[in-house]
């Protein structure tokens, strides 16, 4: 019995009403409990936060940005160094370039603070751990910035006040540094960062520098797909779109500079280098969509099914489940409406032609009578427990009303409807 029998009211003869109202009551449960859990898996979809899928590539990256601030003038040296791919002492081979074209020199206190600002921004061309023959296997390896203090302001008293600041950004994703390359200060101040994310990296690699300090400034990338939000996303159907924003994560390690640097005590060095090759991919993946929560709703729904048949019977081949056969009372009740309902078995058989297994009713029916009533039961069980015949039944009502049936299809349906209710 399915779902649409139990609420048309539909009833089999051949089972007891509290019967009907046990399954009815059930389906009710199963029902109300179905929903809840659909609330709910509707509620993480919309609610759901995205977990993190990590991976590993190799890849060869650009140095970082550095926006550098200090409340004293001052200049700017870069240098990059290159080393042989393969040589067995590198240090003995080495080829420096400078790379003052990639720096932007302060020229004017700016701000209500007052500072004067400095970038550094590697060309696109500028690779660490890119080894090619047209630069003769030459890899660039470290680069080295110097920082000297110019201002006839600043005093020996404060050596080992910090004198430096300095931010580091990826370079291919850095909402700040194109202010200072271009000379918007101002806007510099009054930007406001569109994302939280925008706010983290703006001082995740923020230092102050002392001068006489070597820096070792290492670190590695990381790169961070954000799933565009949208509603289709929630659907799970088609993959999402992403937003690439990489940055970096930085260790300073500093020492003092080595003696022969002692004669300009206003320097500060900066050495810098990545960990390794190795980019992180920390990628969003959603967990619950809409796809998925039909999945989990139709695996419950086939829980609720098999434990209804397990209790009630299937509609087909099974009809009888744990209740009809072994509850002490809705067993017993069931027995007797089925013989009741059934008082010669629906299938032929001769052991049953003996009097004493035969009903006291039927007892003087000839043969005849016996197999048109056995025909009779046998239709009524068919129509009960193997064939659903409403979609049928609804046809022939629908014909019936618009009088397209002859007079005679009419006394046949009629003749067979009563024989079913005679018994």
């Amino acid at each position: 019995m399915n779902l649409g029998d139990l609420f048309r009211g539909y009833r089999r003869r051949s089972e007891p009403p509290i019967l009907f109202i046990l399954k009815l009551f059930i389906m009710i449960i199963f029902i109300a409990c179905l929903t809840a859990y659909l609330s709910f898996v509707i509620k993480d979809v919309i609610f759901d936060a995205p977990i993190i899928k990590t991976s590993f590539i190799n890849s060869i990256f650009r140095p970082p940005n550095f926006i550098v601030k200090s409340p004293y003038n001052f200049t700017i040296t870069c240098t990059e160094f290159y080393f042989r791919n393969g040589s067995s002492d590198p240090s003995s081979d080495p080829k420096m370039v400078d790379c003052m074209s990639d720096m932007t020199l302060p020229d004017v206190k700016y701000g209500s603070i007052q500072v004067y600002l400095g970038a550094y921004q590697p060309s696109q061309d500028i690779m660490f751990y890119n080894f090619s023959e047209s630069n003769n296997l030459y890899g660039l390896t470290s680069i080295m910035i110097d920082l000297i203090t110019n201002d006839s302001n600043y005093t020996s008293d404060e050596l080992f006040q910090p004198s430096f600041e300095i931010n580091a950004f990826d370079s291919d994703y850095d909402p700040f540094t194109k202010y200072i390359k271009e000379k918007k200060y101002y806007e510099l101040e009054t930007t406001i960062s569109g994302s939280s994310f925008d706010d983290t990296i703006s001082t995740m690699n923020a230092y102050y520098l002392v001068t006489n300090q070597l820096y070792q400034f290492i670190y590695s990338r990381k790169i961070k797909e954000f799933i565009i939000p949208s509603w289709i996303n929630d659907f799970g159907i088609i993959p999402p779109s992403y937003e690439t924003k990489p940055y970096i994560e930085t260790t300073l390690l500093s020492s003092p500079l080595p003696i022969n640097n002692i004669i300009d005590p206003n320097r500060v060095s900066i050495s810098i280098r990545p960990i390794s090759r190795t980019t992180q991919v920390d990628k969003e993946v959603r967990s619950r969509t809409y796809l998925n929560g039909i999945g989990l709703v139709g695996g419950a729904w086939g829980l609720a099914t098999a434990a209804y048949a397990l209790l009630f019977g299937a509609d087909q081949l099974r009809p009888w489940g744990i209740v009809q056969s072994y509850c002490c009372g809705l067993s017993r009740l069931t027995r007797k409406r089925f013989q009741k309902t059934f008082p010669i078995i629906p299938f032929f058989d001769t052991s049953y032609t003996n009097t004493k297994n035969r009903d006291s009713s039927n007892h003087d029916l000839s043969l005849a009578e016996e197999n048109e009533l056995r025909i009779n039961n046998l239709e009524l069980f068919l129509r009960e427990y193997v064939v659903d015949v409403h979609y049928l039944d609804g046809i022939r009502n629908k014909l019936v009303k618009s009088g397209e049936t002859s007079n005679s299809a009419t006394d046949t349906m009629n003749n067979l409807n009563n024989q079913a209710i005679q018994i």
